[in-house]
């Protein structure tokens, strides 16, 4: 399983259901098939999100904790933003009136020492009726030989809830994650 892979998926699940849940995406060390689950939905606030994330974490690892994860993905529709230059005030994108509808995949590679984090986009493009027409790049967040390096807190907190709860060794790793996770919330 790849990023590539997992968007294509996507993009077809929009345009044959018009929609594509929140899902997240776990392969482990010992497992040759990816373990998918999705949610109904994503609670309002950044926060809300984060913490939805980490308990998610957990129950995965009642499940699977016995096992090392090797990357986790995470999928999910989206409004976004372009903050121009010379703004003084933030507009929330689900506020702005020139936001952007987006399907979002990020990825957090679990097995490397900086926990690094890719992320690609593509803007939903509707008809009049509201039916999906199309999924275009964002070229803002698509770099030109691949996916768009990234750090954000939602993955990590997931990663973080599944090496509490599981009963492999995560020190060194938890450690790191905690550490990331500090970093990017004082941003």
């Amino acid at each position: 399983m790849d990023l590539a892979t997992l968007l294509a998926q996507a993009e077809k699940r929009l345009l044959r259901y018009g929609e594509h849940p929140p899902t997240i995406v776990l392969t482990f060390e010992g497992l040759p098939n990816p373990i998918q689950r999705t949610f109904a939905s994503l609670p309002a606030t950044p926060d809300q999100r984060e913490r939805m994330l980490f308990l998610k974490g957990r129950q995965f690892a009642e499940q699977y904790g016995t096992r090392r994860v090797q990357r986790v993905w995470f999928v999910c529709e989206a409004w976004m933003s372009v903050i121009r230059d010379r703004t003084s005030s933030f507009i929330p994108p689900s506020r702005d009136p020139k936001r952007l509808e987006a399907v979002l995949l990020v990825e957090l590679d679990a097995t490397s020492a900086s926990l690094s984090q890719q992320c690609e986009a593509r803007a939903i493009q509707r008809n009049r009726s509201g039916a999906i027409k199309a999924l275009q790049p964002i070229p803002e967040l698509s770099a030109a030989q691949g996916s768009l390096s990234m750090a954000g807190v939602l993955l990590l907190s997931f990663l973080e809830g599944f090496a509490q709860a599981s009963s492999q060794d995560y020190g060194p790793l938890q450690s790191m994650i905690q550490q990331q996770r500090r970093r990017l919330t004082a941003l």
